[in-house]
């Protein structure tokens, strides 16, 4: 991928520069001296462009379905997972042998910077496997993480076969568990308190695609309070300067959870406003102020100021905590003067949208409340 810059660029910095002035909104919570007002008004916006061909084409008919996680590694190279099963009948007439083209890839793809590929791998019977993969992280190690937010048992057949395509109405297979319960909430109406959500797990591999272990098992979770199992992965990430995974583990359960990324133990857990996760099915989404994280909790992700930023999609909230030491104190912040309000002393933060979204410009005039925490 190029970074193309262009004499338009100049046109849509001053439209930037100009918005961000007239909200009035420091880029980093505390950050006052940040003023869009003073920027320098020969600032370029980069443009980037597509290169048409990245990645080189693939060998064996092979195409690429919904591409669902990416990682760089340390050596630039680009992880990429997507779902072969996702491929349409009309995409995949080489797996039935009813045309030249084409076939699902493997599940796993590693490419070069120039767009070569290097490595590869996919599902591998003798361990659990996802429904529905979600999210790719690779480590500073090199280990190849992968997540999964599958919630129906997997299909019994081949991605691309004539099965996969036939229109008979068929049962799909619903695996129930003992599971290994520590502390997890009893009965439930969920399919992660019921254990019947297939991918509660995240799968750890060697860059050739050798199993190394997993965190939970498929079908395992018992919710949000299981410090066994996950339920729906959405992202995985690494806190710096240590060794913990850090697991958006959100579309079944209603939590962040880290996990030792070396004996896969469990370490700790929040919920919202950093209290014990509850998967209360009572509760409503889209509410701001919800008690609850929603489904999906999509992101967990650390920065380099020291705190987790965690997306709580459907409340449409972001909220902010302390790796360490998860608060259920928090900070809302609006905006003033060019600088921000805010009210508490705490390490764990919300930002908030109160907009309906009604209009196409509504997300772009959302609003951000101080309050005292909860």
């Amino acid at each position: 991928m190029r970074i193309v810059i262009r004499k338009h660029a100049l046109l849509a910095g001053a439209a930037v520069v100009a918005f961000i002035g007239h909200i009035n909104v420091p880029l980093l919570p505390g950050d006052g001296t940040a003023s869009a007002q003073g920027a320098s008004a020969d600032i370029m916006v980069p443009k980037f462009e597509v290169d048409p061909f990245w990645p080189k084409p693939l060998p064996n008919n092979w195409v690429l379905g919904q591409t669902i996680g990416l990682s760089a590694d340390k050596n630039d190279d680009i992880w990429i997972s997507h779902r072969p099963a996702s491929l349409e009948q009309k995409e995949s007439y080489a797996t039935r042998h009813e045309g030249d083209c084409c076939t699902a890839a493997p599940d796993v793809l590693e490419f070069s910077p120039a767009g070569v590929l290097m490595h590869h791998f996919g599902k591998d019977p003798a361990h659990d496997w996802p429904s529905s993969n979600h999210g790719l992280t690779v480590d500073n190690d090199g280990n190849v993480w992968l997540g999964a937010n599958g919630g129906p048992q997997p299909g019994d057949f081949a991605p691309g076969s004539a099965q996969q395509f036939d229109r008979s109405p068929r049962a799909a297979p619903v695996a129930t568990t003992s599971g290994a319960v520590s502390g997890a909430e009893a009965g439930g109406g969920t399919a992660c308190t019921r254990g019947q959500y297939h991918d509660s797990f995240i799968l750890k591999f060697t860059q050739d695609g050798k199993f190394l272990g997993e965190i939970g098992k498929a079908n395992g979770s018992r919710g949000s309070l299981d410090t066994n199992n996950v339920c729906g992965v959405a992202t995985i990430r690494f806190i710096p300067g240590t060794n913990e995974l850090v697991a958006a583990d959100g579309y079944g359960n209603h939590r962040v959870s880290v996990w030792d990324a070396t004996t896969l133990k469990f370490k700790r857990m929040w919920g919202a406003y950093g209290k014990p996760p509850t998967d209360d099915p009572k509760i409503a989404h889209y509410d701001v102020n919800s008690p609850q994280f929603g489904n999906p909790v999509h992101c967990a992700q650390p920065s380099n100021d020291g705190l987790i930023y965690v997306c709580d999609r459907t409340n449409n909230r972001l909220q902010l905590f302390r790796p360490t030491a998860p608060s259920s104190s928090n900070t809302r912040w609006r905006p003033r003067h060019g600088a921000m309000a805010r009210s508490g002393k705490s390490p764990s933060r919300a930002i908030r949208s109160r907009s309906s979204c009604t209009s196409p410009m509504a997300p772009m005039r959302r609003s951000m409340s101080s309050t005292a925490s909860r």
